[in-house]
């Protein structure tokens, strides 16, 4: 076909072109590559303008079906569509199908005013639901989310009746601080037969009407004065404290109350008259040697050297010698020993003298009392 080049711009004045036809091809073009270019593509059956970077074509959009008073719908750059102007009726849905990059259909169902199905297996991702659906999901859904749920109410006064309170229904999980107390609710509390400031006070059940005492529980929020902490100070009262399986450690004397600890042991040799006391060892010290001085004794063993005399003093031999001694020599011979006779004077300080009138080698032994 014969054709005539024209390198400058055309300026039609406001006048029409009629019974033109735009170029068409069956391949993109590849020159003469300027900005708002445009041509009909036979392949693909579309327009296509360039957009500076690279060929742009239209969506072709059907409208199936749609209501009287329908929509404007525009087809876009790159599948985009637009929807002009609000729907006076939702009662039908409009479908449009589009053959965007890739191809597949696009539907857009506007459900009725009355449907409520959102959520769970109806949920979809081509649905646009009223707003009278997602409001009264929304409100549902709250709904049951606050049953049973934490939900604080404001202060209790307990010195009112539950009615004074204002309270004429109840949600399970509700909740009320107590900021007056008292006992005219009839709530109470695992510590206390009344409510006292700063306790929680929470509903047990749904209730309409008739409301009562044992629809709530009571929870002590103040601290009860039969705590006991783990870590501080603190003078327990009448408490039963438990050992078994249990380690008590660092416990002092001056921690125990009078006359339970005892520092000596009155009356010796006689029976103990109380099982409720506790010695110190020094009391058991003394105690014992009070009743055994005297009772009991021993034996010890002194060297004599090839000599008729030998004194041993009262600190050497450590007995008491006011209850009387035992005073043996014996002469070694060889392996053995034989018992001798001799002068044997225990003086008034407690001192055993040995005399002979031979040198003796051997022992003297001395048995007392202490």
């Amino acid at each position: 076909m014969a054709e005539k080049t024209i390198v400058v711009d055309l300026n039609f004045r406001g006048n029409k072109i009629k019974n033109a036809v735009f170029e068409v091809l069956a391949t993109e073009p590849t020159t003469f590559l300027v900005e708002g270019r445009f041509y009909y593509n036979s392949t693909i059956k579309k327009f296509g303008y360039y957009n500076g970077t690279a060929w742009v074509y239209g969506t072709n959009v059907s409208i199936a079906s749609a209501t009287s008073d329908g929509a404007a719908l525009y087809a876009g750059q790159n599948g985009d569509v637009y929807v002009f102007n609000r729907l006076k009726s939702i009662s039908s849905f409009i479908d449009i199908t589009a053959a965007p990059e890739g191809g597949g259909n696009i539907v857009i169902d506007i459900a009725p005013d009355t449907a409520v199905t959102l959520g769970g297996v109806s949920a979809s991702d081509t649905k646009i639901s009223s707003q009278k659906a997602i409001k009264t999901y929304i409100d549902t859904t709250i709904a049951n989310v606050s049953t049973g749920s934490m939900v604080y109410m404001g202060d209790f006064d307990g010195s009112k009746t539950i009615a004074q309170n204002g309270i004429t229904s109840i949600k399970k999980g509700q909740y009320w601080r107590v900021g007056t107390a008292g006992t005219a609710s009839g709530i109470t509390t695992p510590s206390s037969d009344h409510l006292a400031i700063g306790d929680t006070v929470i509903a047990n059940k749904d209730k309409t009407s008739g409301i009562v005492a044992t629809d709530f529980d009571g929870f002590d929020s103040t601290e009860s004065a039969d705590l006991v902490r783990l870590a501080a100070a603190q003078i327990l009262t009448n408490k039963t404290i438990s050992a078994i399986s249990n380690t008590i450690t660092d416990i002092n004397t001056t921690n125990f109350l009078a006359n339970v600890i005892k520092s000596s042991i009155s009356n010796p040799g006689t029976a103990p008259t109380t099982g409720t006391m506790i010695p110190t060892l020094q009391a058991v010290i003394d105690y014992v040697t009070g009743i055994t001085t005297g009772k009991l004794g021993g034996t010890k063993a002194f060297t004599l050297s090839n000599a008729t005399t030998l004194t041993i003093s009262a600190s050497q031999h450590g007995f008491n010698t006011s209850n009387g001694v035992i005073v043996q020599v014996y002469e070694t011979s060889g392996s053995n020993k034989n018992l001798v006779e001799t002068e044997v004077v225990i003086a008034s300080n407690g001192n055993v003298t040995i005399n002979a009138n031979q040198s003796i080698t051997g022992q003297v032994i001395i048995a007392g009392s202490l």
